[in-house]
């Protein structure tokens, strides 16, 4: 609609009426402006062929039943996954992988951390392609939107490579294995998608479990496409 008005203003007002016929144009051109940064930015946060070869060797070998956990983490968030690694850890669930958003989380996963169950398993795919220029991201920013749409794009390159991908923010701790519930019940087990309700604030997109299904391959890629066009949507599939 504003297209549309821009157009029409432009070759009907009379000559007087610049200024006027100036605003429709203006909001035109910054939409116009919008689009294009939004197509360069997702753009640059597609997974490429370097990024999933060192990726998927490393999933495969920790994946337990054909399910995996990837955690997606950068140096500022390395106390919350050693926590949440060490309750992992207590409930004898191994079938994780690190991420890392930047190039300083491994170092301190893979020094070793007191884990005594699973051995440390992560990787730093980004480096020809680093998400940030200066190893910070705000919330809400270019390069923190950057690097929160990595988890969409790694679940749904997972599920394409016929894995069930169990994605858990880092803030929170593990009582017990959830994958046996999973399997126990028969709407837990026939379900494409798991996922939590926030009440009135949509889905909860901290703690999911999707199955390698058409459905949920659909599902997370209207999560990377559609909230592209709703300010404020990229950190909520459903809202």
């Amino acid at each position: 609609l504003v297209a549309r008005s821009a157009r029409v203003a432009l070759t009907t007002d009379p000559p007087l009426a610049g200024r006027a016929r100036m605003a429709p144009l203006l909001l035109l051109l910054a939409a116009t402006s919008a689009l294009k940064n939004r197509s360069a930015t997702l753009a640059m946060v597609t997974l490429d062929e370097t990024m999933t070869s060192l990726v998927d060797p490393l999933v495969a070998a920790r994946a337990r039943d054909g399910v995996v956990v990837p955690l997606f983490s950068n140096l500022g968030f390395v106390p919350f996954l050693k926590n949440l690694l060490c309750s992992m850890d207590r409930v004898r669930v191994s079938n994780w992988v690190v991420i890392a958003l930047d190039n300083s989380t491994c170092a301190p996963i893979r020094g070793g951390f007191g884990l005594a169950y699973a051995s440390p398993a992560c990787v730093f795919p980004y480096a020809h392609r680093p998400l940030t220029t200066q190893g910070v991201a705000s919330y809400r920013t270019v390069e923190f939107n950057r690097m929160v749409m990595q988890r969409p794009m790694w679940m749904r390159h997972l599920l394409s490579r016929g894995y069930s991908v169990l994605q858990c923010d880092l803030d929170v701790v593990w009582l017990r294995d959830p994958f046996p519930l999973f399997a126990a019940h028969p709407h837990l087990a026939a379900a494409d998608v798991l996922v939590q309700s926030e009440g009135g604030h949509g889905y909860n997109a901290g703690f999911y479990f999707a199955r390698p299904t058409r459905a949920a391959d659909a599902f997370m890629e209207f999560w990377r496409c559609g909230p592209a066009s709703k300010r404020g949507g990229v950190n909520s599939p459903t809202r």
